[in-house]
């Protein structure tokens, strides 16, 4: 008896010992992103860095891919898919220009991290990118950050040139493709925060004529869903009927896609499918509240300002009410998964070597710039800029001068007169560094019921921050995020309903 007993423990461990070499096999199996760029080292000048031991690294990328015709997708099409193989199911991207490079990345990366059948193997994270608009460093970028199929296909907005955006038909290419049997469409300004999978289940009773979207039956304008995040069938017959209706609605033919709001994506394919869609639940896309973090039930975020999370916080919001969705924790949010990706690149690895990243930040490369301590953003257009890594900013603005005291205000003070009554003076420089701006400090001081981030919700843009807001009910704390000139903290500012927190020297 006690020999059975040890033949069945044996025959236990033999079956769980054989179940996890599947997984890693299956893991292993799993098509990976491109291959890491070459790095090139050559000795250091003499006054490249004070270390005269550091190798000089240049990236590049290795061989170009292959870009070849698939089976069933259109010759003037070319498909980037290492695996050489597809899956049914696949989430899209569409990406038009350098701009928003930095976006796809974080979306992709983000429904990486998120999704079980990405994870698996079964689904796989495909991205349109216009011919010709993107750079061989940008597209390489966009496979290291996860996308396993990239496919080039032409632009439609040639076609109309005076369309506000113009870049957004070539989302109607979505639907050419066939070599996937669904798909679930996303916009590059969205963040997953939990696993959308389940859309590829959703709607019930979707077909190739229809889609699946957030939307409204019977509003004013009629029946209405959006186009930032959608469910569909690839067909080359619903295709075609696009292409139909775009075509015959552009010069010389036509006008209407050609002039104003009427000159996007949302017009166009709302005028094919109408109150052919069915509707998803508006958790799967949700544009936030920016004072809030995220609500358990939300999946995905839509980051739908024109100030995205990647453009320069120090340059102003010119509309502060489109801005103002742009930052809180959302915007922290999105800043996590793009430095957890900028800590996984070549770049990076090379400068915690101690190499040196020739030519690294573009246009702002500088001895105290390098991938270890800075982010490059916006690469390969006017508006690049470099920005110190979020645990590196903290690190160099920790330091506490001597005879710095925070010191909280009566209600409706500025912190100049705070400052004055102790026989000091505001230091306006410190609303810059952490000890300042920090829910810490905040509660120590106010005993506050909850913090959250100070934005763009008043009238004013929030220079009284970082301070104490009181109503009958409750005392929020609130800190200041933003870095443009019209929204830094001032020793001057005030409002009637705040206690400021004020750092006097």
């Amino acid at each position: 008896v006690s020999v059975l007993y040890w033949m069945r423990d044996v025959l236990r461990v033999g079956i769980f010992v054989l179940f996890v070499y599947t997984v890693l096999v299956v893991v292993q199996l799993r098509p990976s992103a491109a291959p890491l760029p070459a790095v090139v080292s050559r000795p250091a000048g003499p006054n490249a860095f004070a270390d005269p031991s550091a190798a000089v690294w240049s990236i590049r990328p290795t061989s170009a891919p292959v870009l070849a015709p698939v089976p069933g997708l259109p010759d003037d099409w070319k498909v980037r898919n290492p695996s050489g193989h597809f899956t049914d199911h696949a989430y899209v991207l569409v990406l038009s220009n350098e701009a928003f490079v930095d976006g796809a990345m974080v979306m992709g990366a983000s429904l990486q991290n998120v999704s079980l059948g990405l994870s698996a193997g079964t689904k796989q994270l495909c991205i349109i990118v216009t011919a010709g608009r993107l750079s061989e460093d940008s597209l390489g970028r966009l496979e290291r950050a996860g996308f396993d199929v990239l496919v080039e296909v032409p632009s439609l907005a040639v076609h109309a040139p005076k369309a506000f955006f113009k870049d957004t038909f070539d989302k109607s290419y979505m639907f050419r493709l066939t070599c996937y049997r669904k798909i679930v469409f996303m916009d590059a300004d969205m963040l997953a925060v939990r696993n959308p999978d389940e859309l590829f289940m959703k709607p019930s009773g979707l077909d190739e004529n229809s889609v699946g979207a957030i939307g409204f039956r019977d509003g004013k304008q009629g029946d209405y869903f959006q186009t930032g995040m959608m469910v569909v069938h690839p067909s080359e017959a619903v295709f075609k009927k696009i292409m139909s209706e775009f075509f015959n609605n552009v010069p010389p033919k036509g006008r209407r896609y050609n002039s104003g709001m009427s000159g996007r994506d949302g017009v166009l394919l709302r005028s094919i499918f109408g109150s052919h869609f069915k509707s998803i639940d508006n958790r799967f896309s949700r544009n936030l509240n920016p004072r809030f973090s995220i609500p358990n039930h939300v999946v995905c975020v839509h980051l739908r300002g024109k100030h995205k999370p990647w453009f320069d916080w120090r340059k102003p919001v010119v509309n502060s009410e489109l801005g103002k969705k742009e930052f809180g924790f959302t915007y922290l949010a999105w800043w996590a998964t793009y430095e957890a990706i900028h800590r996984r690149s070549p770049e990076y690895e090379a400068s915690s070597r101690g190499d040196v990243v020739k030519g690294y930040g573009g246009r702002h490369a500088a001895p105290d710039v390098s991938p270890k301590t800075h982010v490059w953003m916006m690469r390969h257009t006017d508006d690049e800029y470099v920005q110190l890594l979020m645990d590196e900013e903290r690190r160099r603005t920790a330091v506490r001068p001597d005879g710095l005291t925070l010191t909280a205000g009566g209600m409706g003070q500025d912190c100049n007169a705070v400052c004055v009554a102790q026989g000091r003076r505001c230091a306006e420089e410190q609303f810059k560094r952490s000890p300042v701006q920090s829910c810490d400090e905040l509660r120590e001081a106010f005993h506050c019921d909850r913090c959250e981030l100070a934005v763009y919700w008043r009238p004013h843009p929030g220079n009284d921050y970082p301070g104490l807001d009181s109503s009958k009910r409750q005392g929020v704390c609130r800190w200041n995020l933003m870095r443009d000139d019209r929204s830094l903290s001032t020793c001057g500012g005030f409002n009637q309903t705040t206690r400021r927190l004020c750092p006097c020297l």
